[in-house]
């Protein structure tokens, strides 16, 4: 009975402790973030409660968790332990909460809360949002050639951004701009196509690849052929600064 008693009156004494535990939190950060930098920010917890969190016998942490789908917002993931006890009425501020933001646009949620042990004493919640801010770069490998040949175009694609790409399949618009005065319709037909052969999960900042156009016959007329060439994902333009580019094929 004496056993039972002193139990009871054990977890009498914790539940009250735990009662007593209250606080209040703020986040100092930006939301909209530049992707793929290194933010620091400060997160104040004041012990609004009638009792010190008293640190060794228990453990008191920031914790940082990313409430999303993505395994992108992973990086939001860490906990901080609360250095020295903070008496009722007093306030300390965690100034190395680090992170770099993820590269792929998009939406993160993330949950700050303060803990005595897996217990919330308080949180808030943070939406970090990453601007879909695309850039890309076309180039020719060469832009002279021979009249009447039967040859291989290639272009390179390059995300020289700070975001990521979506997931998709890309490829390249060809538009003729301009042509020789004598050039026949056949010459000028010849650079009418959509070339769509690059299946990516997505383009990482600084990636590029290769579009090859097979098998391209030059025309037959001599001179400057002027040719728009434009970014597609999933046959539509993707808006991008750097999407499209004039480049100019010298026939000789």
């Amino acid at each position: 009975m004496k056993k039972i008693l002193f139990f009871g009156i054990c977890m009498s004494i914790l539940s009250i402790s735990y009662s007593q535990y209250t606080g209040r939190l703020s986040v100092n950060a930006r939301q909209e973030l530049t992707p793929g930098s290194n933010y620091t920010i400060a997160v104040t917890i004041t012990n609004t409660s009638n009792s010190s969190y008293v640190i060794g016998k228990s453990v008191f942490a920031l914790v940082t968790d990313y409430e999303g789908s993505t395994n992108a917002g992973d990086v939001f993931n860490e906990t901080y332990k609360l250095p020295k006890t903070l008496p009722a009425g007093e306030s300390y501020t965690f100034r190395n909460v680090k992170f770099t933001s993820p590269v792929l646009p998009g939406r993160y949620p993330v949950n700050f809360s303060f803990r005595w042990g897996n217990r919330v004493i308080c949180e808030e919640d943070i939406t970090f949002v990453i601007k879909e801010n695309y850039e890309a770069e076309i180039t020719m490998r060469s832009n002279s050639y021979d009249d009447s040949k039967d040859v291989d175009l290639i272009f390179t694609v390059q995300n020289t951004g700070h975001t990521a790409w979506p997931e998709g399949s890309y490829g390249l618009k060809f538009e003729l701009r301009r042509a020789p005065s004598g050039a026949s319709s056949a010459d000028k037909g010849r650079f009418s196509r959509s070339n769509n052969n690059l299946e990516r999960w997505d383009f990482e900042p600084g990636e590029k690849d290769e579009l090859v156009w097979r098998r391209f016959r030059t025309p037959t007329t001599e001179g400057d052929y002027t040719v728009r060439v434009t970014l597609l994902m999933g046959g539509r333009p993707f808006d991008a600064e750097g999407g499209y580019r004039d480049l100019t094929f010298k026939i000789k």
